[in-house]
C-alpha cells in the first residue's frame, strides 16, 4: 500500500482450445469463386463482341484503318520526300570559295604586276645597248597590258574612295545620313548580302522618257516644236559606264568638299 511491492499469488493460466475444422466448410468459398469467373467470362464476352461489331463498323467506314504497315511505309516515304527538296532548294557550293578564287586572282595579277617591273628595271639598266634592234610585240601582249593598265586604274579609284569613306577620317554623322537617305529615296542600291558583295557604289538610276505618240501613229513634236530625227536616238549607257561616272561623281564631291572646309574655317574666323 505504501510503495512495497508485494508479491502476487500465482494463479492458474487458461489455456486456449484449438477448435477442429468442419469438413464442409470451404464450400461456399469455392462457390463464390465459381460465379466470380463466370461474371467475368461473361464480361469478357460481351466486351469481345462489342470490339468486333465497333471493327465491323470501322471497316465499312474505311477499308484501310487497319492497315498499319501500309501508312507507316506511306508516312515515311513522305518524310523521305520532304527531306529530299529540302536538300535539293539548299546551295551546296562552298560558301566561301568565291573569296578564296578572288584573293588567288588578286595574288596571280599582283604577281605579274611585279614580274612586268622586273622586265621594266632590267630594260632600263641595259640603256641603249639594244636601241637599234626591233621590239617585235604580240597582239595578245599588248591585250594583256592594257588590261593590266585598266586594273590598275580601277584599284586606285576604289582605293581613294575607300580612303574617302574611311569612317576614322569622318568627323561627323553627315557621310552615314546621306547614305542612308540616298539607300531610302532610291539612288543608291542597296547591296546583297547573300551574294559575294563588292565595295558599296552609289549608282544614279538611269530614267528615259518614252516618246509620247500621237493616235495615228506619228510621233509627237517637243515643247520647242521640233520633230526628233528617225535616225537618231539616245545612247543607252552600260552599268559599268554608269558605276564609274557615280564613283567619280562622287569622290570629286568628297574631294571639293574637303578642299572647301579649310576656306570656310579661316572666314568664320
Amino acid at each position: 500500500r505504501y510503495g512495497l511491492i508485494l508479491p502476487q499469488k500465482k494463479g492458474l493460466t487458461k489455456t486456449s482450445v484449438l477448435q477442429k475444422p468442419s469438413v464442409f466448410g470451404d464450400d461456399s468459398d469455392e462457390e463464390t469463386t465459381v460465379g466470380q469467373s463466370l461474371l467475368k467470362e461473361a464480361a469478357k464476352k460481351k466486351m469481345m463482341k462489342q470490339t468486333r461489331l465497333e471493327m465491323q463498323k470501322a471497316l465499312e467506314q474505311d477499308s484501310t484503318v487497319y492497315d498499319y504497315d501500309a501508312v507507316y511505309d506511306e508516312i515515311q516515304n513522305q518524310r523521305q520526300e520532304k527531306t529530299q527538296k529540302v536538300l535539293q532548294g539548299t546551295d551546296k557550293r562552298p560558301k566561301y570559295i568565291h573569296q578564296l578564287m578572288k584573293a588567288v586572282d588578286d595574288r596571280k595579277k599582283e604577281q605579274e604586276r611585279r614580274e612586268e617591273r622586273k622586265i621594266q628595271k632590267e630594260r632600263e639598266a641595259e640603256g641603249e645597248k639594244f636601241a637599234d634592234k626591233e621590239a617585235y610585240v604580240t597582239s595578245a601582249y599588248k591585250k594583256k597590258l592594257e588590261e593590266q593598265k585598266e586594273e590598275l586604274e580601277r584599284e586606285k579609284r576604289e582605293a581613294a574612295l575607300e580612303a574617302a569613306l574611311d569612317v576614322k577620317k569622318q568627323k561627323d554623322l553627315s557621310g552615314f545620313y546621306r547614305h542612308f537617305l540616298n539607300q531610302t529615296v532610291g539612288e543608291e542600291a542597296i547591296p546583297d548580302r547573300s551574294q559575294p558583295s563588292a565595295l558599296p557604289i552609289a549608282v544614279e538610276s538611269i530614267k528615259t522618257e518614252p516618246s509620247s505618240k500621237s493616235q495615228d501613229g506619228t510621233n509627237s513634236s517637243d515643247s520647242d516644236g521640233e520633230e526628233q530625227k528617225p535616225g537618231l536616238s539616245k545612247p543607252v549607257r552600260s552599268t559599268d559606264q554608269t558605276v564609274s561616272s557615280a564613283r567619280e561623281r562622287y569622290l570629286a564631291r568628297q574631294m571639293a568638299r574637303s578642299a572647301a572646309k579649310p576656306y570656310v574655317e579661316k572666314d568664320e574666323d
